[in-house]
């Protein structure tokens, strides 16, 4: 498109810069959960020792909601949400290209 069009303004790099920090915070925040509660353990098999990671969420009791679980519960669907609404945005985004 920049042989096409020579002139057109394009993104200046503040902005792209600006765009990569957003992209890499919201990674962060995504991802924070399962950093948190993420734990290890040695198990007993047959062929010897084994290190296995596990993620150990706060249940709590049964019928009583924690702020935590709430919180994760939250953060996990916002990510599933926004990661298929990036996905049909670009895809969209290609297909006005193409056609």
């Amino acid at each position: 498109m920049v042989i096409i069009h020579p002139l057109k303004p394009r993104i200046v790099a503040g902005i792209v810069l600006a765009v990569i920090f957003v992209i890499w915070l919201t990674s962060v925040a995504v991802a924070l959960p399962s950093l948190i509660y993420a734990d290890t353990a040695t198990l007993e098999y047959c062929e010897g020792l084994r290190v296995v990671c596990y993620l150990a969420w706060p249940d709590g009791n049964y019928g009583t909601v924690d702020f935590w679980c709430v919180l994760v519960g939250v953060s996990h669907s916002r990510a599933y949400f926004m990661v298929i609404c990036l996905l049909a945005l670009s895809l969209s985004q290609s297909l006005k290209l193409i056609y």
